[in-house]
């Protein structure tokens, strides 16, 4: 690898990540129960980017073609990882200890990340897909946790995205959620790992993919109120952005009350809306929505500390205030 050329490094990358795919099955890591081959648990679709209702189109890309078996020569992935844990662990079952076992294979995994990240170039990216390999052989592990499983396929997702196999990172993010969501302690992962789709969706332009899993996300994982929270202000943003204005002042300005734990995101998609309300010639609704969130967040400004400070100074940077002083 070292001395190969841009290309062959390029082929070679590709490879692997095909070849990852075959290591632990295609369908595993898919998510596609292997007697079904159609559905997730609860009845989402799975895909590229599969995390929303079957009905719906939400592939931010066709299925990737087949990968062709690779000569193990072209491949440095570390391939004892990824089937002697497989194969060795399978009988066992999830135990007391499946836990232990998976935190210790996670912190394995990002030793080797932070090792891989130490290095340049060619052997980097190398490192790095072979990292992958682990987190995706511990996310196919049956025999491992299934809240460990969720967050080594989010890890392996996000190493994927990094490098720019976006198709690939979908697959995983999606298997993440369908991993956690009905886990015991997997709810975070899978929640990220449908935020994530989401995100994915809104940079390939698909508006209405992304404003589809980002309600998702709302919906299933309500209580996981960092990335629900992600995801209702940006769903508002998008629904401003395509026109359903009533629509996206309702999601933002509902935020504040939804998310009491987050002031000043609250004051932000305050401003969005003012700023929207302004752009559409309603100087009046502008100023009663800065007068509104202002009056909101009296208190907690008037209470100080840390997020007090925080709030004023969020009420402070809010852009339409500077617009409204023009009028």
């Amino acid at each position: 690898m070292r001395n190969g050329t841009r290309s062959g490094s390029r082929v070679r990358t590709v490879t692997v990540c095909g070849a990852l795919l075959l290591a632990a099955g295609t369908l595993a890591l898919a998510g596609v129960p292997r007697e079904a081959g159609e559905r997730m648990r609860g009845g989402w679709a799975v895909g590229p980017l599969a995390a929303g209702p079957a009905h719906l189109s939400t592939a931010v890309s066709p299925a990737p073609a087949p990968v062709p078996a690779v000569a193990p020569s072209l491949v440095r992935v570390a391939w004892p990882v990824v089937t002697a844990r497989l194969a060795a662990r399978t009988a066992a079952g999830v135990d007391d200890g499946a836990k232990e076992s998976v935190r210790a294979a996670l912190a394995e995994a990002a030793a080797g990340k932070r090792e891989a990240l130490k290095l340049s170039g060619a052997e980097r990216e190398q490192a790095l897909l072979d990292v992958t390999a682990r987190y995706a052989a511990i996310a196919e592990d049956p025999g491992n946790a299934a809240a460990g499983r969720a967050e080594a396929a989010f890890r392996a997702a996000d190493l994927l995205r990094a490098a720019r196999h976006l198709d690939e990172a979908a697959v995983m993010y999606a298997r993440a959620t369908e991993l956690g969501a009905e886990a015991e302690g997997g709810a975070e992962f899978a929640a990220r790992g449908l935020l994530e789709c989401a995100h994915l969706k809104r940079r390939a332009h698909d508006v209405a993919g992304a404003l589809t899993l980002y309600a998702a996300v709302r919906e299933r994982f309500p209580d996981e109120k960092r990335s629900a929270a992600h995801a209702v202000t940006w769903l508002g943003k998008l629904q401003l952005q395509s026109d359903q204005h009533e629509q996206g002042m309702a999601t933002l300005l509902g935020f504040r009350e939804r998310f009491p734990e987050y002031p000043t995101e609250a004051v932000r998609n305050a401003d969005l809306v003012a700023l929207d309300q302004l752009d559409a010639g309603d100087e009046a609704g502008a100023r009663r929505t800065v007068e509104q969130i202002q009056q909101a967040m009296k208190e907690l400004v008037e209470q100080g500390g840390k997020q007090g400070e925080a709030v004023g100074k969020a009420l402070a940077a809010m852009r339409v205030t500077e617009q409204l002083a023009s009028y």
